[in-house]
């Protein structure tokens, strides 16, 4: 059965017309909805991570991912807008739920760069991700630590003057494999909260993936990288752990 005349903004029912809405927000929902009935059909299905990079290409090239970063790297708000993000997800997920999938992962792999990045690394990414060009990935999740972060083992110690040396496993990378630059959660002290590290690729991985080996889960015995912007330190020593898994290789 044919789907397409139902799939306009008549998806969002009567959401635009709640009073925290603006006419910018009926005006990209217009937008998007319009986009996606007429493209995301057409794009790849049968290879996950051409799909995968195909759904964020798209959409980047079309302007529409300009709503995951702030206005002064390429982005719609100055600031992120959350209600321009909700309509996106409503939308894209009615039509395609890769495309969902792909705008919420250019939204999470960027946050904490928009957030807390240092000016060098925003310029650097945001306009990219923000383009499509450049695909982000989110690893906070572990073996024993998933939505309980405090469970989080994975470290990053100082190491010299300009690098630290991060250790543990992640597992479930969404992206993983094919993003062009990670945000990696670690635990960094003992101060409250939970620090994030960048990790960045180079010729289509960095020396931290191809040591993990990204496929669903990676792990990260020893790996050096660049001293990254940290938000805060962990709240109590790491649990204790065996090991890390051996890497193993991406599928595909």
């Amino acid at each position: 059965m044919d789907r397409a005349p139902r799939l306009g903004l008549d998806i969002l029912g009567d959401t635009l017309d709640w009073p925290f809405f603006e006419e910018r927000h009926r005006a990209f929902a217009a937008a998007l909805a319009d986009w996606a009935g007429t493209h995301l059909a057409g794009l790849p299905h049968t290879q996950v991570d051409a799909a995968c990079r195909a759904r964020v290409a798209a959409p980047g090239a079309a302007g529409f991912l300009r709503a995951a970063v702030p206005a002064a790297y390429g982005g719609l708000s100055d600031r992120l807008d959350v209600r321009t993000l909700c309509l996106a997800r409503e939308i894209l997920a009615a039509h395609d739920g890769l495309a969902d999938f792909s705008f919420a992962m250019q939204g999470l792999g960027t946050g904490a760069i928009s957030l807390a990045g240092p000016e060098e690394m925003k310029r650097r990414i945001l306009p990219e991700v923000a383009a499509g060009r450049h695909i982000a990935a989110f690893a906070l999740s572990e073996k024993e630590a998933g939505s309980d972060v405090a469970a989080m083992a994975t470290t990053a110690a100082p190491d010299g003057g300009d690098h630290v040396r991060i250790d543990g496993e992640k597992s479930w990378i969404s992206n993983g494999g094919i993003a062009d630059h990670y945000v990696v959660f670690a635990r960094s002290g003992e101060a409250p909260g939970a620090p994030s590290t960048v990790s960045e690729t180079a010729g289509g991985r960095t020396e931290a993936a191809a040591t993990w080996g990204w496929s669903a889960r990676g792990a990260t015995p020893d790996v050096e990288a660049p001293a990254p912007p940290r938000r805060g330190a962990t709240s109590r020593p790491p649990p204790a752990r065996g090991p890390p898994t051996p890497a193993r290789p991406s599928p595909g």
